[in-house]
């Protein structure tokens, strides 16, 4: 047998490609600082021209903050020379759209008011409304706010048609807006929405509605049973901010729905509107839940602290979960003495784990 070495020479490298890769490397460095100079310049440069632009709309804006029409509904808000000028071109027109929508946010009575008028003397709901056409989410969503803020309800269909859009937060924004424009009316994209409701959104239209009267619980009825399980919880929230104790029995069979967060919002909501059947609903579904659901409907049951509840709370001392275990204890003893003696009167109230679980729950409640 005969054996084969190949020897190969290391690869040395040519000077004339070593300088061809150098030069590329320094252009390619000269075009990104080139490229870096003339972006710092052009922004500085717009940056002056909105510097410039606000000046000229300073006068504008004060003249509409202080107007006052005198009785003449036809008055106009005065404009300076400058300001008419200045329209003719697309980013003042913008940022004039820009300097109104945070006053508005800012402002309260008449002087918002005024900024609204002025906003629909310019005709500025068209630049918004070009917005909503975009392809671009963001542009879009800046649109709505925009139309929204300026209460330009003339154009509530074009924004209600995104309250279902495809683009998350193109729809938040459009169900937000619906709701500023129109208080708890605007929740009628509830009946056809078929996307989730994303918690953050749930917790704005809950704030939005804060501040709104006109709660319609015939309304909250139906949403109830919707099939959107995000909206039968945001209903469930509904009833709870708003204590609608008239729909419990319209509630209390939520308990049985096959989504675990519908579950869990349910006795949440029935711990707010307890009545005197709460307490037996929750006893009954029970033994159906998971274990968040059941720590869940303990507690309910210690707040609500109705006599019968300690028998069936004692019980729950034999669970095979010490955390179901404490979660009793813990209900109990927020019943007061008649908890406190049915923990007394559990017969393995001395023994392990039963002595330290009771501890714990009682060292919690005096903390």
């Amino acid at each position: 047998m005969h054996l084969v070495f190949l020897y190969s020479t290391p690869l040395v490298p040519r000077p004339h490609l070593l300088l061809t890769a150098m030069a590329v490397m320094v252009g390619a460095l000269l075009l990104i600082t080139v490229f870096i100079l003339v972006y710092l310049v052009l922004r500085r440069k717009r940056e002056r021209k909105l510097d410039e632009w606000r000046d000229q709309l300073s006068g504008t804006l004060q003249r509409a903050i202080f107007f006052e029409d005198d009785g003449n509904a036809q008055a106009a808000i005065p404009l300076t020379f400058k300001t008419i000028r200045g329209l003719k071109h697309p980013g003042f027109r913008q940022l004039l759209v820009d300097e109104l929508v945070q006053g508005k946010k800012s402002l309260t009575g008449t002087a918002a008011t005024n900024l609204v008028l002025l906003f629909n003397q310019l005709g500025l709901s068209k630049l918004s409304l070009q917005k909503l056409n975009s392809r671009r989410w963001h542009i879009k969503a800046r649109g709505i706010q925009e139309l929204a803020v300026m209460e330009q309800r003339q154009l509530v269909t074009r924004i209600y048609r995104l309250t279902n859009a495809h683009h998350e937060l193109v729809r938040m924004e459009a169900q937000s807006a619906i709701v500023q424009l129109y208080g708890f009316e605007g929740l009628r994209f509830l009946d056809i929405i078929d996307t989730p409701i994303s918690e953050w959104q749930q917790i704005t239209l809950l704030r939005l509605l804060a501040r709104m009267p006109g709660i319609q619980p015939e309304k909250v009825a139906n949403w109830l049973s919707s099939s959107n399980d995000s909206v039968r919880i945001f209903a469930l929230k509904l009833v709870a901010e708003h204590h609608l104790r008239q729909l419990h029995d319209q509630t209390a069979p939520c308990l049985q729905h096959p989504h675990p967060p519908v579950r869990m919002q349910t006795v949440r909501c029935l711990k707010e509107i307890y009545t005197d059947r709460t307490s037996d609903a929750l006893i009954q579904a029970y033994d159906t839940q998971n274990i968040p659901c059941r720590l869940a409907i303990l507690d309910t049951l210690g707040s609500i602290g109705a006599p019968d509840n300690g028998a069936f709370l004692s019980q729950q001392l034999s669970e095979a979960e010490d955390m179901l275990k404490l979660g009793a204890a813990r209900a109990l003893i927020q019943m007061g003495d008649i908890g406190l003696k049915h923990l007394d009167e559990f017969p393995l109230s001395g023994e392990y784990p039963w002595n330290e679980i009771f501890q714990q729950a009682k060292t919690e409640q005096t903390a």
